[in-house]
């Protein structure tokens, strides 16, 4: 089974109930909890700070439990290699995104119109 971040979680709990073989895709590492840009001061509101630093240590520590579940773990880079020893002390595998470029192959046509989309369609990114 392949399993990857859910909507609330880095890690899901779907990886604690699974029976079967897990591998977890990890995709990126929820920087709102690492970053200094991204912490409180405790100066502005003492309150919130207090919150958000439990808040962002309880989601870490339940990631990190989550992770320990799979069987074995992929991410699409390097850099997010080291990004999730750095920061979670577990050990990962690259496994580069890739396409078969025979069979994938640019056509040499006019075209009309391009598309590009990022993310997914949910309340919070306005789509």
């Amino acid at each position: 089974m392949i399993v990857h971040s859910s909507r609330s979680l880095q890690a899901p709990f779907l990886l604690r109930f699974l029976k079967s073989k897990k591998i977890y895709y990890c995709q990126e590492i929820s920087h709102i909890m690492y970053d200094s840009v991204m912490k409180y001061r405790k100066s502005e509101r003492p309150v919130q700070y207090i919150y958000d630093t439990l808040a962002r240590f309880m989601e870490k520590t339940i990631n990190i439990s989550n992770m320990k579940f799979a069987d074995k773990i992929l991410v699409n880079s390097r850099f997010l290699k080291r990004e999730l020893t750095k920061f979670y002390k577990i050990k990962s595998e690259v496994l580069l995104p890739g396409v078969d470029d025979i069979f994938f192959s640019p056509k040499k046509m006019k075209r009309d119109i391009d598309i590009l989309f990022i993310g997914s369609m949910s309340y919070e990114s306005g789509e």
